[in-house]
């Protein structure tokens, strides 16, 4: 089944750039990311992802990452960070998941994840709220 997933995904990938940014058409909908960000592909392990790295107006790193829904986000996540807040909500075809992590050194961060039965999108790093709004409007 993963087998089918990871080409379900490779032949529903398809990013191209356009004047106010780079258009990812991925199952079922498309977004728009900023055109300051930079794609990289991971196929080296079982866990596929298409990860894109983008700058904020500080020129911090935040992160749109493509992966194929493998299970429970949150404890996935609890394994390697400490999960102390989830938010859960149902949009549209999309299971939107709020999550509040604290890393080794005490430090909280927020990551968000938008989930349908098949694929995910982790938004993570320093995005600010409008990074978050405007890729939760695209999903609706």
């Amino acid at each position: 089944m993963k087998v089918f997933k990871l080409f379900l995904l490779l032949f529903a990938f398809n990013a191209s750039a356009k004047e106010k940014g780079v258009v990812v058409k991925i199952l079922p909908d498309k977004l728009i990311l900023p055109l300051n960000c930079v794609a990289h592909a991971n196929l080296q392990n079982e866990k596929f992802s298409v990860l894109y790295t983008c700058l904020n107006q500080f020129n911090q790193k935040y992160y749109f990452d493509f992966r194929i829904n493998s299970g429970d986000v949150v404890s996935e996540l609890n394994r390697s960070l400490n999960v102390i807040d989830v938010n859960q909500t149902e949009i549209g075809k999309y299971t939107a998941y709020e999550i509040t992590v604290k890393d080794l050194h005490n430090n909280e961060s927020k990551i968000t994840s938008f989930c349908t039965r098949d694929i995910c999108l982790d938004l993570f790093g320093n995005y600010d709220e409008l990074i978050r709004e405007s890729t939760l409007k695209q999903l609706r």
